[in-house]
């Protein structure tokens, strides 16, 4: 059975499109996601169990051996994450165009 593995920053699931870090604790999250929560939080601890992290104990690259059929499930995965993120682009520019349309309705030129 695959392994279905989740950054718990973001709560999306890894996929073969952002590289993966982990800290010495042995928890892992997308890089990204790291870097902006060791940018922003208010102490350098690991997320998830709020163990005392520095920048020389995390590994920056985690590189994964799939098998065939564990790239088609992370493929659907990163698909499905793409249309959500697609969606709320789409929805998000909605808002906006009848934001606009509104006020130009109320406020006439």
């Amino acid at each position: 059975m695959p392994i279905r593995a989740l950054c718990t920053i973001c709560s999306d699931f890894f996929d073969h499109s952002r590289d993966v870090a982990a800290i010495h604790c042995g928890h892992t999250f997308h890089q990204q996601c790291l870097i902006q929560w060791s940018e922003t939080a208010p102490s350098r601890t690991c997320p998830q169990d709020r163990i005392q992290v520095g920048k020389k104990t995390i590994i920056n690259k985690l590189f994964f051996n799939l098998a065939q059929e564990e790239e088609s499930v992370l493929d659907v995965e990163f698909l499905k994450n793409e249309l959500e993120s697609v969606e709320a682009q789409l929805s998000q520019k909605d808002r906006e165009k009848w934001d606009n349309s509104t006020l130009s309705w109320i406020r006439p030129s």
